[in-house]
């Protein structure tokens, strides 16, 4: 990503730890809509370091740290400190290949050093949702342009008054079981005649989203091809399933008059390709999302 971010808060205090190169600098910025860093290099030295006391890098759920280099010579190294000071993620950075790191959400601080004299070039580092970055193929500035349509609310009422629906429904966490597990709390935001809200069953994720019904397509914003689809008829809905394991679908849809509603469920690890729902699993949901 090579836009110019705004400057860094004044609350963030920027450490120079070590001399730079003759006539070399290493610096940073940070965008306060997304938390995202742009450490700039320009001929530095080995050793030059900057960083964050006190925090200032906030991982939330279901984020991990994506890193976006455009080095053109030397190299850099990054660290996530928390608040004892101890490393929980340490990488170096070269070229240009975007990356994406996990780590437990929380707050860190982040310290940057140059491990070659010359070091020149931008590295964006910063806190991303992973589904989002997962369906846009890992291309950072789309992740981030989509992150920023979103507007976290607290409850599905306000949801509903936000993206100016009549209603908005979801699952009850607390009465809701289905076959892989529990329900986790729901985070909910809307967007442009949009509502997401992520919840879990168990250690996979689920993705539900309503929206105005444009007539084609669907809102789940994948375009994943997958080896199986089948088509079920809920309370009267024609529900449409989609997965890479046949009977379990990893993205399912419907129509409901005005309106487009779609489920992703996500494994983790070597399931996230192969996790779908079962089909008691889909009619609970199916009848629970209004």
């Amino acid at each position: 990503m090579k836009k110019i971010l705004s400057v860094v808060s004044a609350a963030v205090l920027m450490l120079a730890l070590a001399a730079c190169g003759k006539g070399g600098s290493l610096s940073d910025t940070i965008d306060d809509e997304t938390g995202a860093y742009l450490i700039t290099a320009d001929n530095a030295g080995k050793g030059t370091s900057i960083g964050s006391l006190g925090g200032g890098f906030t991982l939330g759920k279901g984020q991990s740290v994506a890193v976006d280099p455009e080095l053109t010579s030397g190299t850099l190294s990054f660290k996530l400190l928390d608040e004892n000071g101890d490393a929980k993620l340490e990488e170096s950075i070269t070229g240009t290949k975007t990356e994406l790191y996990g780590v437990r959400s929380g707050e860190y601080s982040l310290m940057v050093s140059c491990d070659e004299n010359g070091t020149t070039g931008t590295v964006t580092i910063v806190p991303v949702d992973d589904d989002v970055f997962f369906d846009q193929d890992g291309d950072l500035e789309k992740t981030l342009k989509q992150m920023k349509e979103w507007t976290k609310v607290e409850t599905t009422e306000e949801a509903a008054k936000a993206a100016g629906f009549e209603s908005f429904t979801l699952p009850d966490p607390m009465t809701t079981e289905l076959d892989n597990g529990p329900m986790g709390q729901w985070d909910i935001k809307c967007g442009d005649h949009m509502i997401e809200a992520k919840g879990y069953t168990g250690a996979a994720e689920l993705v539900v989203r309503k929206s105005v019904y444009a007539g084609d397509g669907d809102n789940s914003g994948v375009e994943t091809t997958y080896e199986h689809s089948w088509t079920r008829d809920i309370n009267g809905l024609e529900v449409h399933c989609y997965g890479n394991k046949e009977g379990r679908a990893t993205k399912t849809t419907w129509v409901d008059g005005n309106y487009m509603y779609s489920i992703m469920a996500r494994g983790q690890g070597s399931a996230r390709k192969t996790f779908g729902l079962g089909e008691n699993d889909i009619n609970t949901l199916v009848g629970a999302i209004k």
